[in-house]
């Protein structure tokens, strides 16, 4: 049987244990998510808590009626004896009252222990505990989503908050049934005292469940920035789930912010919401109300335009230290509950945020993101602030790498495409880069100190900042269309690409992220070199972000005209002829008088310059320099061409070839 009030799922297959079921014809189950089951006995609390509701009305006209028969003394019901009564219509009528008053008496029995003790109040605590699960499951997926990584089976936002609303008004309405039922009084006082006591005891539970719900189910939904500059402007947006649930949203409530380090996080953990916060950092701008939207029922808390102050820390003479250390914000709304019963109570709900490192210079930023990847991908769901793992398997590592490749370097915003990720061929890369070899155990485990403490052999970086530099590489607008094309193969050794590219035509050529300059790419090509008067591959001097900004890509391989096929076999104007710039219009030029210019790159070969021109007929290029320099060229709109650059020098002098270039 699929179980109804508990946080198991049905296993496919599952048979009715009702007589004669095994010769039914059952049908496997459905697998379901978590939340999809938590909503499914919701319903059947709410189906139990309308027959509860619909009971106790008819049971307010009886006992209506009950009251105007005893003229309202039910107390003469108690006294009634059928021997000292003769009239035989009065017997009638008296049995009629009794009957009427038992009935209410039995009702009203049924209601408290066997609807609400025994089903209703086991139900709506299961369902609160499983709530208040999804809930804790949802802040960790939060914390792997910073890393790009989707959790299968993670519930989303609005399915938590439609979890919390319903469960929240069940609450309301079994404190207002057990407040109708507590002005029911039909038996005998003994047994009014055991039940008055019965339903107090259920009143204040269902008050603390409710008020339990109110102080979990408030959320951030837009984090801070993990990686948090000091002094610069920063906001996040936080969401309590009950919303109009318990009337919440009526009475516009505080909310505060202060961050917090790791001493005083675990202090509040242990302490709970009455625990005094020992701030690190001044938040300016860190009070703000709450803001329900009509259209949307949503109960939400924007906190915009806050800045940290933070005075000087750590040890001057290592930026890891800083960017090791972790703190978190500790959000707490000052939450105003009110119940049927006309109690009220002053609520205290808290939340924090995920893990913050605080930074005062982007120098630091490739260490204090090491620090937020390792703690969102590795930390366990139930852990002391902020707890992590010292080493993890290497294929653990290998997959938040990809998760976060994924989400930085391919996935468009607004699209939900993903990308493909990091190649075998790539994790092969990564693999050799930092162990050493390919041939290793994928559950090899690797420490903390080689990921981001230990510099990469012969190299003065460590794994993680080269990894991170080409990350920003690759997501920066002028490499990541042409990745996402894969037109670069980036992830690949210096020998493996020249093998590659022998096996290649003439002019051919790859892209591959430099080792030996942070957040680089090189181009390697296959060509003529007139010096050695062979065929040999060369790689070009690597360009960065800087260099792209002023020279794209495809307008770099367009001025190099040596490079002629992209990998074995696509003609460089097939790749990137789309995205050439637009050739300089002489027009224009005239028409402002201007003599027309242009950036283009060269090769500098021995401290000369030169611009390489070359077909496959005429395999006898220059020899191609170890260096990249951008030229820019001039030439008046009457004399001579772009192709040929004089300088003005040269228009003025009667002898032009007296001036050098």
């Amino acid at each position: 049987q699929m179980p109804l009030y508990t946080n198991e799922q049905p296993q496919n297959g599952s048979m009715s244990s009702s007589p004669g079921s095994a010769m039914q014809k059952t049908e496997p189950m459905p697998d379901m998510p978590r939340v999809q089951y938590i909503m499914r006995d919701l319903n059947q609390a709410e189906l139990c808590s309308r027959e509860i509701t619909e009971r106790i009305e008819r049971m307010v006209g009886e006992y209506q009626q009950l009251h105007l028969c005893t003229g309202g003394n039910l107390q003469v019901l108690d006294t009634y004896d059928p021997r000292l009564i003769a009239s035989a219509e009065e017997q009638r009528t008296w049995k009629t009252i009794i009957e009427l008053r038992d009935s209410l008496v039995q009702t009203r029995q049924v209601l408290i222990h066997e609807y609400h003790k025994d089903q209703l109040f086991n139900q709506l605590q299961s369902l609160l505990r499983r709530v208040k699960c999804e809930i804790a499951e949802w802040k960790r997926a939060e914390a792997y989503l910073s890393n790009g990584k989707q959790v299968a089976d993670s519930s989303d936002i609005d399915q938590l908050e439609d979890c919390c609303k319903p469960l929240a008004k069940l609450f309301l309405q079994s404190l207002d049934q057990i407040l109708k039922l507590q002005h029911i009084e039909v038996d005998n006082l003994l047994k009014e005292q055991e039940n008055m006591k019965m339903l107090d005891y259920l009143r204040q539970h269902y008050e603390n469940m409710a008020k339990d719900l109110v102080e979990n189910a408030f959320i951030v939904e837009k984090q801070p920035p993990q990686v948090l500059m000091k002094d610069k402007k920063f906001m996040c947006q936080l969401r309590h789930l009950v919303a109009d649930g318990l009337s919440i949203h009526q009475f516009r409530f505080d909310t505060q912010v202060q961050l917090v380090n790791t001493e005083a996080a675990c202090a509040i953990v242990d302490g709970g919401p009455s625990t005094p916060i020992k701030p690190s950092g001044k938040i300016l701008n860190n009070c703000h109300k709450s803001d329900f939207v009509e259209q949307t029922k949503q109960l939400h808390v924007h906190m915009r335009n806050m800045s940290l102050s933070m005075r000087q820390r750590g040890d001057r003479g290592r930026a890891d230290c800083v960017a090791e250390e972790k703190f978190c914000m500790v959000f707490r709304a000052f939450i105003s509950l009110r119940f049927p019963s006309k109690a009220e109570y002053d609520v205290v709900a808290q939340t924090f945020s995920l893990p913050i490192v605080v930074i005062s210079h982007g120098k630091q930023e490739a260490d204090a993101q090491a620090t937020v990847f390792w703690d969102n991908a590795f930390s366990e769901s139930v852990r002391r602030p902020f707890e992590v793992p010292d080493s993890v398997p290497w294929n653990w590592i290998l997959d938040g790498l990809n998760c976060l490749w994924k989400k930085e370097c391919e996935k468009e915003p607004g699209s939900a495409s993903e990308g493909i990720g990091l190649t075998h061929e790539a994790k092969k890369y990564l693999t050799v880069k930092l162990l050493g070899t390919d041939a290793v155990d994928p559950h090899t485990h690797v420490s903390w100190r080689q990921f981001n403490r230990e510099n990469l052999p012969g190299k003065g970086f460590t794994f993680w900042t080269w990894f991170f530099k080409v990350m920003e590489l690759v997501s920066s607008p002028y490499v990541k269309k042409f990745w996402n094309l894969r037109y670069i193969t980036g992830f690949i050794g210096k020998a493996e690409c020249q093998n590659y590219l022998l096996t290649c035509p003439l002019g051919a050529f790859m892209f591959r992220f430099s080792d030996s300059q942070l957040g680089a790419l090189s181009i390697s090509c296959y060509t003529y070199c007139e010096k050695t008067k062979r065929k040999e591959v060369g790689h070009l001097e690597p360009d960065t972000i800087k260099r792209l900004q002023t020279r794209s890509i495809p307008d770099m391989v367009k001025d190099l005209d040596y490079l002629l096929y992209l990998g074995a076999d696509i003609p460089k104007d097939r790749a990137f002829g789309p995205y050439y710039t637009p050739e300089f219009r002489v027009e224009s030029a005239q028409k402002h008088d201007y003599w027309p210019k242009s950036l283009q790159v060269v090769t500098k070969n021995n401290g000369t310059t030169s611009t390489f021109i070359r077909s496959m007929k005429q395999p006898n290029s220059p020899d191609m320099g170890p260096h990249v320099q951008l030229k820019s060229s001039m030439s008046p709109p009457t004399f001579g061409s772009p192709g040929t650059p004089l300088s003005p020098l040269d228009l003025l002098s009667p002898n032009p070839s007296l001036h050098g270039e």
